[in-house]
């Protein structure tokens, strides 16, 4: 008797109960770096580079497009994300642009033998500046090691926003990746 007053109680209070399930969400706009054009190129020989890894500041360990004002303040940009994390998606251009000159690049684990040549990677600034000089800014620190010998440096791309901001900033990614791989090119 008491089972069937506790089931008839909990028929009779679910009925009084209404939950609205579906929730619209607001639609999200994905965006990547590269645009995954990988042509077919006959090389008579590649080089091999080792990409022992690409780390970022915090502060863009994040899917969030991020803007930064004159005032220091930095908010992302609503209902747009990148499709992964930009050192990823940097890392996945940064192959492209390679195997478009003949470089091969691989990542950890590298098997028995260490690799000759090396690159380490920080993402230092990734950023659409807004303001009286709107800009996207892509900022990396390098370190190559070539034959058991260091090269480090600092580069810096900058492209002015016309009227696209995520657009700028797939470009200053795709010229730093690029002047990387220049670089590499030049370190025989």
């Amino acid at each position: 008797m008491k089972k069937a007053s506790m089931i008839l109680a909990a028929l009779l209070l679910a009925g009084c109960v209404s939950l609205k399930i579906k929730t619209e969400s607001p639609h999200i706009q994905e965006y990547d770096l590269s645009d995954n054009t990988l042509g077919t190129l006959q090389c008579k020989q590649y080089s091999n580079l080792a990409l022992i890894g690409i780390s970022s500041a915090s502060i863009y360990e994040t899917r969030n497009i991020l803007k930064r004002l004159d005032n220091g303040q930095i908010e992302s940009i609503d209902g747009k994300k990148w499709i992964d994390l930009p050192k990823n998606m940097f890392a996945n251009l940064l192959v492209q642009e390679a195997s478009k000159r003949c470089i091969l690049v691989s990542f950890p684990p590298f098997g028995a033998s260490n690799p000759q040549k090396m690159l380490k990677i920080n993402l230092l600034s990734f950023d659409i500046k807004e303001g009286s000089a709107p800009q996207a800014i892509v900022g990396l620190s390098y370190e190559f090691f070539v034959d058991g010998k260091k090269m480090e440096g600092v580069l810096s791309e900058q492209e002015p926003i016309k009227e696209n901001s995520i657009q700028a900033l797939q470009i200053v990614s795709k010229r730093a990746a690029s002047d990387l791989i220049e670089l590499f090119g030049t370190k025989k």
